[in-house]
């Protein structure tokens, strides 16, 4: 006669029962006594017991992997470069510094200019090229100024092209653009005293003409009787 406990023991671990066994659930078999050498029989604890049986193998691989993904690593993980810096050829990177160093070129110039022609400077505008990293870099630019002449106002005039000059020399390497505005600035200039000068003459007449000069009308009366009296001397001699 088979007793309960091997019977349990195949339908454990076949996973197909017994025909003509009887059905017993694996919870109520008692686990079989270990002797201890000091004393009587004692049951295995269910720490043992439990510890006795084979974990889930898709269990241990879950865990594994959860643990393999949220684990810190022992050594830290250098910074990713960027994608542009690290393909870049020893050749594309000179040409990205070449870059770098005209945008700053320009953009300094242009400022220059804005700054020294205060409001008849416009803003500094830009021509770019994109680079071997795919950033734009100036390679030129230009401020837009105005070199209208001030109407009937020579004295405005003036100063406002000795602004214009100051903002076309403003940069440390002024180009030949730069320098032609500064001599059109110059011709502005000269032409504007011009006109104060013939302005102020014109003025001096005006006044002597409304007024007359002090003295005029006597000087003229000793004239005429001067001449009036050598004509009678001139008669009597004759």
């Amino acid at each position: 006669m088979t007793d309960s406990a091997t019977i349990s023991s195949l339908v454990q671990f076949s996973g197909q029962p017994i025909p003509g066994a009887p059905r017993v659930r694996p919870e109520s078999v008692h686990p079989p006594e270990r002797r201890s050498p000091d004393g009587p029989p004692r049951s295995p604890s269910k720490t043992e017991s439990n510890a006795a049986l084979p974990a889930p193998l898709l269990s241990g691989e879950t865990r594994l992997a959860s643990q393999q993904a949220g684990a810190p690593s022992a050594e830290p993980r250098a910074a990713a470069p960027s994608a542009g810096a690290e393909a870049l050829t020893e050749e594309e990177k000179k040409k990205v510094q070449e870059l770098q160093s005209r945008d700053r070129e320009v953009r300094a110039h242009e400022q220059a200019h804005k700054a020294a022609g205060g409001p008849h400077a416009g803003s500094p505008t830009f021509k770019t090229v994109r680079g071997p990293d795919g950033r734009s870099y100036a390679i030129s630019g230009e401020v837009k100024i105005d070199t209208s002449a001030v109407p009937n106002n020579p004295d405005a005039t003036i100063r406002k092209m000795e602004q214009i000059k100051r903002a076309a020399l403003a940069p440390s390497n002024p180009s030949s653009a730069d320098r032609q505005v500064a001599a059109e600035a110059d011709a502005k200039i000269q032409k504007a005293r011009l006109e104060k000068r013939e302005m102020e003459a014109e003025e001096r007449e005006k006044a002597a003409g409304a007024g007359g000069a002090p003295g005029t009308s006597d000087r003229t009366s000793d004239r005429t009787i001067d001449k009036a009296a050598r004509g009678a001397r001139h008669n009597l001699l004759a």
